[in-house]
């Protein structure tokens, strides 16, 4: 288990210069996460470090030898992290771009702390995804993707998406009794409501409460725990 904080990166044990990691950032972008490398930015808005923060402060997880499913991982910074505290993790991402970018930054961390990170990185749309073949997880992180299940297949706030999120949902909370959700305020079109209230019912009807919500208002987005009520 390896505990470094946000900003203690350094080149322990890669072979980069500065100007090498810039070009190999700029030529995997452009990136969704913002991500500090030894103060090279990935270069963009969303601070995947503060949201992380503000996860380990709120919802204090005991990753060691924890199992989780991290859905819509994007680059896997999230991934990373858990693991780099003992976390074993599957990794679930749409985007091939996303999958080169999680290759770079695994093998990034792991030079860095000179660690083995125990991350499997499926590179496929959720809705393809055979669940009954992943086994249970302690924790399941849906970090802003519960809202895009279906879309690419039949459009956002369309009934069949609606229906196919249903279809997902009723899979994933069979794999974990503990489900981190982020959730927001804003809406794309009239069709969506994806706040704390709207996941609040969808949960109740799979049998898990919430347990603690906490708003991050600059982005007015919500984190949400909800926990399997044994029901």
């Amino acid at each position: 288990m390896v505990n470094l904080g946000l900003n203690e990166l350094s080149y322990i044990g890669i072979k980069m210069d500065k100007k090498q990691l810039k070009e190999t950032i700029h030529k995997l972008g452009p990136w969704y996460q913002k991500i500090n490398l030894d103060g090279i930015s990935t270069n963009t808005k969303r601070d995947v470090a503060k949201t992380w923060a503000l996860v380990k402060r709120e919802f204090p997880i005991y990753f060691n030898n924890k199992r989780i499913l991290d859905l819509g991982a994007n680059a896997g910074y999230y991934s990373i992290r858990a693991a780099m505290e003992g976390a074993s993790l599957i990794s679930i991402e749409a985007y091939e771009k996303s999958y080169n970018q999680f290759l770079f930054l695994k093998e990034y961390y792991e030079k860095l702390g000179n660690i083995k990170l125990d991350i499997e990185y499926i590179n496929k749309d959720i809705s393809d995804i055979d669940f009954s073949k992943l086994g249970k997880f302690d924790y399941i992180f849906a970090f802003s993707i519960l809202y895009h299940i279906g879309n690419f297949k039949y459009g956002k706030g369309t009934k069949k998406s609606f229906i196919e999120q249903e279809r997902v949902m009723n899979k994933l909370v069979k794999l974990s009794d503990n489900i981190l959700v982020r959730a927001r305020e804003r809406k794309r079109n009239k069709n969506e409501f994806y706040n704390p209230s709207y996941y609040n019912k969808v949960f109740k009807k799979f049998g898990f409460e919430e347990v603690k919500t906490i708003y991050e208002n600059t982005q007015k987005r919500s984190f949400v725990m909800y926990k399997n009520n044994g029901l």
